[in-house]
């Protein structure tokens, strides 16, 4: 049976590998009931994170909660690589401090920043699109009385 959980690691299962350590590792790091994932373990970063989400996704009030929190954790921890301006001041203020200190990491950076705006923008159009199909709150009121529905003719 499909919940709004499963819906969203079916969605994060189709992102970048690079992009799911990112969400995890932030959304890890900034929501409160994710302190048991190891954030230095990249390997495993993703499998703790999911098995985490999934944890705390034990009754069908809870699955709401989990979605409505991922929701707005990716919304406010992720919107801004979805602007295409912030990426070019990013991009203009890497390559001065690395014209400023010559550092080849900064350079480096710079360099990459094209191609993960890109990825990141078209990542982010998949988000909003994938929430507002399916994580709005009338979806996921819609679910929940769906699944009081089915208990109370159970």
């Amino acid at each position: 049976m499909s919940t709004p959980i499963t819906t969203f690691l079916t969605w994060f299962h189709t992102l970048p590998p690079s992009h799911k350590i990112d969400i995890a590792a932030l959304i890890s790091f900034g929501t409160p009931g994710f302190a048991e994932i190891n954030l230095s373990a990249t390997d495993t970063i993703v499998q703790e994170f999911e098995k985490v989400i999934l944890d705390h996704s034990t009754s069908d009030l809870k699955d709401v909660g989990a979605a409505v929190t991922l929701r707005s954790a990716l919304d406010f921890f992720f919107i801004t690589r979805g602007d295409r301006e912030e990426w070019k001041e990013n991009e203009a203020l890497t390559r001065s401090l690395a014209e400023q200190t010559g550092s080849d990491t900064f350079q480096k950076l710079a360099d990459e920043m094209p191609l993960r705006r890109e990825q990141w923008l078209r990542t982010c159009a998949l988000w909003e699109a994938f929430r507002d199909e399916h994580l709005t709150d009338q979806m996921l009121m819609a679910w929940s009385r769906e699944q009081a529905a089915k208990r109370a003719g159970a």
